[in-house]
């Protein structure tokens, strides 16, 4: 069986943190997972989507996926980082979600939900977010992605995107998932 669980949050983030377009992306990843015989998609958005739920409802999903299901969890949203207080990230900041009342769900707490992936379940996991390149797994020195990427003034005007210099694959062979990440861990992404 195919199914997902997408988690949106954007316009009901406070003052100035709103964004608008996560939306528009959640409908537009509703539509593709369909298209690709996704037939269960469940959906956790704006203010439900708190740290408790994104924890509990992200747990529940990933231990319903039996050997021979294919799943895809899809955060968007805001994402940022935090100081490491468990001492697991070699440049000593945890990345994490940000829910609308801006509490942090955190890599650590998202490999705790990954870590009950059953063998034989394929896992596809969408970070569509800030600091997204290492947003499921503890970094290894070295492996990150070198990305040519740009910063613009402000959002104002057009945006000029160099094209990557190398492909933004980093194979990881203890993961048991693949993650789809909108950008490195030192890396803002704009949606």
């Amino acid at each position: 069986m195919k199914k997902a669980l997408i988690i949106e949050i954007g316009p009901e983030y406070p003052d100035p943190y709103k964004i608008y377009s996560p939306p528009n992306d959640l409908t537009n990843w509703r539509s593709a997972l369909q298209t690709r015989g996704f037939t269960l998609i469940v959906t956790l958005t704006g203010l439900a989507a708190t740290r408790a739920a994104i924890i509990t409802q992200s747990l529940q999903f990933v231990q319903s996926l039996q050997s021979g299901d294919s799943g895809a969890l899809v955060f968007i949203g805001h994402g940022s980082q935090v100081a490491d207080t468990n001492r697991d990230e070699a440049d000593h900041l945890d990345e994490y979600f940000v829910t609308a009342q801006l509490e942090a769900v955190t890599d650590d707490d998202i490999r705790g939900v990954l870590a009950q992936l059953r063998p034989g379940a394929k896992l596809d996991v969408v970070l569509e977010c800030c600091h997204a390149g290492t947003g499921t797994r503890v970094p290894r020195p070295g492996d990150a992605p070198k990305v040519d990427c740009f910063m613009s003034q402000a959002m104002a005007g057009p945006v000029k995107i160099k094209p990557p210099q190398v492909k933004a694959i980093v194979p990881v062979g203890s993961m048991n998932h693949r993650l789809w990440a909108a950008c490195a861990d030192n890396q803002v992404s704009y949606g």
